[in-house]
């Protein structure tokens, strides 16, 4: 499977960001003590930095780079 990774707009005190992350784990948990199951899936991420020292949107293009070591 290739990560290809995960995006969310969110709003903060600041404003609205930008998240950027990369998936890391996904566990899925069963309950059967009920009469029907219920599933409930989790993500594990690491996120990167969502700052300016962090992530880069290239004006002319506008793709976003990413500095894999700022988490």
């Amino acid at each position: 499977m290739k990560n290809s990774g995960v995006h969310v707009k969110c709003l903060t005190e600041g404003g609205a960001n930008d998240f950027y992350g990369v998936i890391q784990h996904i566990h899925e948990l069963e309950d059967n003590t009920i009469s029907y199951p219920k599933q409930v899936v989790l993500f594990y991420y690491h996120w990167f930095d969502p700052t300016s020292k962090g992530t880069r949107i290239d004006p002319k293009y506008g793709t976003v780079e990413i500095r894999m070591d700022k988490r």
